[in-house]
């Protein structure tokens, strides 16, 4: 696989898990009104681009235009592929479908960062429910769009000032609960994937 064929696929994930995100961390919009216009920009991109890879006529247009330029020539075939294969992935019911599980998925994290934050000595309430789905998703948007792995370093930072910010936490406070809810979903993955690898590594790999 070369590297534009990689880069491609990483923005179709990017991409999707930008739209669970958001729909989870709508939910803290209704607390805090002053990031409703960040996520009704965020949105509108995400809606604009979904829209444009929908238009085909309009969006093969705009790629014979890109494979002209020098630099990009090269990757045409790639960017093709891309395009196909996006064209079909986010038509409306193949992304409804995506999108709906995932955002499913995604909600039992911001549950379980809930608990970790009453788990710290917080009083339950709606209020804070509201605030651990929302700044654990927001964060997650930020470590995304950084394109690091995993967002490693991105979101722990966005978790970690948000809740100080948001929820008053002292510092040390706040970063035990990011290391927390960190280790319980980003790398207790990690570690799953890392014993398949060992066990079934001849089996994939020779």
């Amino acid at each position: 696989m070369n590297l534009a064929t990689r880069v491609a696929n990483r923005g179709r994930s990017t991409g999707r898990e930008v739209g669970r995100r958001l729909l989870l961390a709508s939910a803290g919009i209704l607390i805090y009104p002053a990031y409703r216009p960040l996520f009704a920009f965020v949105l509108g991109v995400l809606g604009a681009g979904v829209l444009l890879i929908q238009v085909r006529p309009l969006a093969l247009r705009g790629l014979m235009l890109l494979e002209r330029l020098p630099l990009v020539a090269r990757f045409g075939h790639s960017l093709r592929a891309f395009y196909e294969s996006s064209f079909r992935l986010l038509r409306l019911r193949p992304l409804l479908l995506a999108v709906g599980l995932g955002t499913v998925s995604w909600a039992g994290e911001g549950v379980a960062f809930y608990l970790v934050l009453i788990g710290l000595g917080l009083p339950p309430s709606p209020t804070l429910l509201f605030q651990a789905v929302f700044i654990l998703a927001f964060s997650t948007i930020v470590g995304a769009v950084s394109t690091l792995p995993g967002g490693l370093g991105a979101a722990e930072v966005s978790l970690g000032a948000m809740l100080q910010l948001l929820v008053g936490l002292e510092r040390g406070l706040a970063g035990t609960a990011t290391l927390m809810i960190r280790l319980g979903t980003l790398w207790f993955g990690v570690l799953l994937g890392l014993l398949m690898l060992a066990r079934y590594h001849r089996r994939f790999f020779g």
